[in-house]
């Protein structure tokens, strides 16, 4: 395989990876309670290697790797999970027996409805930018995407960057305590623990 095919499927299987985390997350942002839903969607979850830890700390020593976490957050926003991700395909694609790091995820919610998701992982490849709008995030590119309300659905704000090889990406809705000059402050704040 070409050197070019291998980047291409690196990051195709990065895209659907960072795809369906996020398309999940936006779902819970709707289910943001401790609904029978939620609890039943985490169940699901741990059954296909989804862990869910208590600390950074813990997270960090799962996923192989220092976990950032934001140094500003609102303060009605409250962590309501850490998870770490095990992927299908432990291992690296290039055929190497070394581990592959896994994806973090945080999630915050507040009592207004707001919620903020960010996923991290090494390596994660750059998304594609189509209908997205170019932004600088903790002094690099990265880029947005603005979803707008539904009926059952708040409006969404999501932003991708990479720092020193060191992949993100960060979904919140739009509420009244959070604005995108406000998410905009949390995904700048972000630093390793």
């Amino acid at each position: 395989m070409s050197r070019v095919n291998k980047k291409s499927l690196i990051t195709a299987f990065t895209l659907v990876v960072v795809s369906a985390i996020l398309s999940f997350a936006i779902l819970n942002m709707v289910l943001v309670s401790g609904t029978k839903a939620s609890e039943r969607a985490e169940q699901e979850l741990a059954e296909k290697g989804v862990v869910i830890v208590s600390s950074l700390e813990e997270a960090s020593r799962i996923a192989g790797y220092q976990v950032s976490t934001p140094t500003f957050l609102p303060r009605n926003l409250e962590c309501k999970r850490i998870r770490v991700v095990q992927l299908n395909n432990p291992y690296v694609l290039s055929g190497k027996s070394e581990p592959r790091p896994r994806p973090v995820e945080q999630h915050w919610v507040s009592q207004d409805g707001s919620s903020l998701l960010l996923i991290q992982s090494p390596g994660m490849s750059d998304i594609d930018n189509l209908h997205r709008e170019p932004i600088k995030i903790a002094g690099v590119n990265g880029c947005k995407l603005l979803y707008e309300a539904t009926e059952n659905v708040p409006a969404a704000i999501e932003f991708h960057w990479k720092v020193d090889g060191m992949g993100y990406a960060m979904c919140g809705t739009i509420t009244e305590s959070l604005d995108e000059q406000i998410l905009l402050n949390i995904a700048n704040s972000i630093q390793s623990q």
